[in-house]
C-alpha cells in the first residue's frame, strides 16, 4: 500500500464523502472506495460520469498510456546530472563538509 496526498475540489470531495457515508454509515471505507475507483477497468468512464455530474465538460480523458504517447521526448542530460555538475564546478569537485 502507498500513502498519497491529493488536491481535490472541495465540493467534489464533500459529495464523495457523503456517498461513502451513505453507503457504509461510516467514513472508514474512504480509502477502499478511492482504491476501487482507481483500480477500475472503466476509469475513463468513471471520470466522464463524474465530470458530467459536476457539470464539467471533458473533451477527452488523459489516461497514462495516452499521456506517454503525447509527452514530448526529453533531450539532453537529466536535471540531476546537470545540477550535480554545477555543484561540482562551484565546489571545485570537493565534497561538502557535512
Amino acid at each position: 500500500m502507498t500513502k498519497v496526498s491529493l488536491y481535490i475540489d472541495d465540493t467534489a470531495w464533500k459529495r464523495f464523502r457523503e456517498q461513502v457515508f451513505g453507503k457504509y454509515g461510516t467514513l472508514r471505507k474512504l480509502s477502499e472506495e478511492v482504491d476501487a475507483l482507481i483500480s477500475s477497468d472503466d476509469i475513463e468512464d468513471a471520470l466522464l460520469v463524474g465530470a458530467k455530474k459536476l457539470d464539467v465538460t471533458v473533451d477527452r480523458a488523459l489516461l497514462p498510456h495516452r499521456i506517454k504517447r503525447i509527452r514530448p521526448k526529453l533531450r539532453g542530460a537529466p536535471a540531476e546530472t546537470i545540477v550535480r555538475q554545477m555543484r561540482d564546478e562551484r565546489n571545485g569537485g570537493r565534497l561538502s563538509g557535512h
